[in-house]
């Protein structure tokens, strides 16, 4: 904790949640990520004689724009899905074998079975003078909205559920522990009397991951126990130590 005042009768601090506040921006970011690479494919082929013709590939993005490739039908060798492997997922990519190079459609995404069935369509449709038509489309734009939704979710329960700064306010000539939470749309104050300090803890749980952390905790005489955040985080070392200077400050023993 950040300290801004420390003399014989106040210690103010302050904490600022700086990894929440990250974290948010992070997931910020996140949403518009989607919202650039998922979008609405439409495949649009057409033969006006049995050796000319061409290929219309168009993607819609959100925010990107719309991207429209011709490709003429004379000019395609082969159709093909070119795949990544990203963690535990694979995602896909139709690609249009040419003379003069490779035609990518769209952005690599998930959906193994409609790539390879539009890239074999393809290949049917150029080798197959009799097909005057082919069209095909696709559109992930709604997924790529509930996906930036859940982003927005979590980015807004970052920010205004655990993103608020902290200021402890220990009076001694007011006889009063002010702790006051500052966030987006407004503050919190809760207000406790010093003599009703009993201890100040620092108390460790084992979090969904396996690894430790830690939260500052009041002990009060009636044996309640006040954490002064909602949440605990990992590395101790700087709560033990802010820990002792409240207990300093007030006279206390250690827990």
């Amino acid at each position: 904790m950040e300290r801004l005042e420390h003399s014989h009768n106040r210690l103010v601090l302050r904490d600022r949640p700086w990894l929440f506040w990250i974290m948010g921006v992070v997931f910020i970011g996140m949403i518009t990520f989607p919202l650039f690479t998922i979008g609405k494919h439409e495949v649009l082929c057409r033969r006006f004689t049995p050796t000319d013709g061409q290929c219309r590939l168009t993607s819609r993005y959100i925010l990107a724009g719309t991207r429209i490739q011709r490709v003429p039908i004379q000019a395609i060798q082969e159709a093909r899905v070119d795949s990544k492997r990203s963690r535990n997922s694979r995602s896909y990519q139709v690609q249009l074998i040419t003379r003069e190079g490779i035609v990518r459609f769209g952005t690599y995404n998930s959906g193994a079975q409609w790539h390879n069935s539009l890239a074999s369509r393809i290949n049917q449709f150029v080798t197959n003078p009799q097909i005057v038509e082919l069209q095909e489309e696709r559109d992930d734009r709604w997924f790529a909205l509930g996906i930036s939704s859940i982003f927005i979710c979590s980015a807004l329960v970052m920010v205004l559920g655990f993103g608020k700064t902290l200021i402890l306010d220990f009076d001694k000539t007011q006889g009063t522990l002010t702790m006051t939470y500052k966030g987006v749309f407004g503050q919190t104050v809760r207000e406790y009397n010093l003599q009703y300090i009993h201890a100040v803890d620092v108390e460790s749980a084992r979090s969904s991951k396996g690894g430790m952390v830690y939260g500052i905790t009041l002990v009060m005489n009636s044996g309640d126990r006040v954490p002064i955040r909602s949440y605990k985080t990992s590395n101790r070392k700087p709560k033990e130590e802010t820990a002792a200077d409240i207990r300093t400050f007030l006279g206390l023993k250690p827990f």
